[in-house]
């Protein structure tokens, strides 16, 4: 199924699909180009997958924020 097809059958934005394509989310799916262009072809078995958790990763979220180099406010 086409990028739009697997967005409407999983109830997520086409948006949200191409990132989890270019992140290698979808399990199973395979970028395609042909004369038009480049599209994924996702199987009919992605639509088990396991949705990914929104928000930073668990690592980010702990991690310290880096030191300000700006003027200190008086």
């Amino acid at each position: 199924m086409t990028a739009t097809q697997f967005s409407k059958e999983i109830g997520a934005s086409y948006p949200t699909i191409i990132s989890w394509l270019d992140m290698g989310i979808v399990p199973g799916a395979i970028k395609q180009s042909d004369a038009r262009g480049e599209y994924w072809e996702i199987p009919e078995s992605a639509l088990n997958m396991e949705r990914p958790k929104r928000g930073r990763p668990a690592n980010m979220a702990t991690a310290k924020p880096a030191k300000s180099r700006g003027k200190k406010a008086k």
